[in-house]
């Protein structure tokens, strides 16, 4: 518009010359500025069919942190300089750019001129960067054309980031609320501690837990009443999976902290799994992507494998929030990224009974007798 603007104040300027000065040589200015105004549009309409380009993307899976490089490279097919040609990329709030994301340059002795941005990974799952435009100037800088046409190319680059698996440590208030379907009973009295019964049956031997212990064997029962944690010796359990639930519904306008809000709960709920891994115990975990999909974790291979899986996953509000599957399974642990920004999205899922809800520290959520906040940190806390 400015440079329209400009024109237009020179062919006033001529209009000026001719009437006050010089009506020659106003006119002869007059009649070059037209010129230079037909002659400019004439080449942008043949450089129009002279530029192509071609985009491609360096990875298509990234861990956080990593960078990707997308490069654009612009191409003409005559040795004639260009006008300006003006590429401008955006991409998904999982990334940050590197670098400003418009570009401005004209293809002159080279065929072709090569833009390479870079982007940084900041948070997992589907993301993507597009190009959002390509315009050819004209000289002049007054009008310009689409040399992108996004009715036949999407111009649309997918790119898959992992989530990490932190590593927290054992949290024992955490997996003993979490784990009640996994293995955990606290029936046993002290009388069982040590020692052997009057019908011969051997009871329960017990020492003091020290770090690295499954928590599973922890007799919380006999701890409370000694304040130490105490480990039954006895042979192994009956373990039980228990059953997670990954929660991460579409908001309207998903934003970068919305983004780092969704990495907490799914890292958090990976450091969960690998924290159950560690003490022996199984996982059922169910997500949503077309469908409720239910993958089992029994080792560290299964968590990898379900990293790889939720590289792929974007927010979405299934129909049904909770599968019947899992509801009917009893004591689930939901991961959840609903927030009071979304309080009715929450309020379809936080009145289950007999379910746990663990969310991010900054859901806003505080009071509820089922709720767990994750930090950013990632350490499991009651609200405050």
């Amino acid at each position: 518009m400015k440079h329209f603007i400009a024109y237009l104040f020179c062919i006033a300027v001529a209009a000026a010359i001719a009437v006050l000065i010089d009506g020659s040589g106003g006119i002869m200015i007059g009649l070059i500025l037209v010129s230079a105004l037909i002659f400019s549009e004439l080449t942008l309409l043949f450089f129009r069919r002279k530029i192509s380009f071609e985009a491609e993307c360096s990875q298509k899976l990234l861990s956080k942190g990593d960078i990707l490089e997308v490069s654009l490279k612009l191409r003409k097919k005559t040795i004639l300089p260009t006008p300006f040609v003006e590429a401008e990329f955006s991409y998904s709030p999982q990334l940050e750019v590197e670098d400003k994301t418009v570009y401005r340059l004209a293809l002159a002795s080279m065929n072709y001129e090569k833009i390479t941005v870079p982007f940084k990974a900041v948070s997992s799952g589907m993301s993507y960067v597009k190009i959002k435009r390509i315009r050819l100037m004209d000289f002049l800088g007054i009008f310009s054309v689409s040399v992108f046409d996004s009715v036949k190319e999407s111009g649309k680059y997918p790119v898959r980031i992992l989530p990490r698996i932190p590593d927290t440590g054992v949290q024992p208030e955490i997996l003993k609320t979490t784990s009640v379907n996994s293995g955990f009973d606290d029936t046993e009295e002290e009388t069982s501690e040590t020692a052997v019964g009057a019908t011969g049956v051997p009871g329960y031997e017990h020492r003091v837990y020290v770090p690295g212990d499954p928590v599973k064997k922890i007799n919380w029962k006999l701890s409370s009443k000694r304040d130490i944690y105490m480990i039954r010796l006895d042979e192994k359990l009956a373990v039980a999976s228990q059953v997670f639930v990954l929660d991460i519904p579409e908001f309207e306008d998903i934003t970068a902290e919305s983004c780092r809000n969704i990495d907490i709960v799914i890292e958090g709920c990976l450091a969960m799994l690998s924290m159950l891994v560690s003490q022996g115990l199984e996982s059922d975990v169910y997500y949503y992507k077309d469908k409720w999909n239910c993958v089992n974790i029994k080792n560290a291979a299964d968590i990898l494998d379900f990293q790889e899986k939720l590289s792929w996953f974007s927010p979405v509000t299934p129909p049904e929030r909770i599968p019947a599957e899992a509801i009917q399974s009893g004591g689930i642990v939901c991961f959840t990224s609903a927030d009071v920004q979304h309080e009715n999205l929450a309020s379809e899922i936080f009145g289950l009974k007999d379910a746990v809800f663990v969310s991010h520290e900054n859901c806003g959520f505080s009071g509820a007798d089922n709720l767990w906040i994750c930090t950013s940190d990632f350490e499991f806390k009651k609200p405050v």
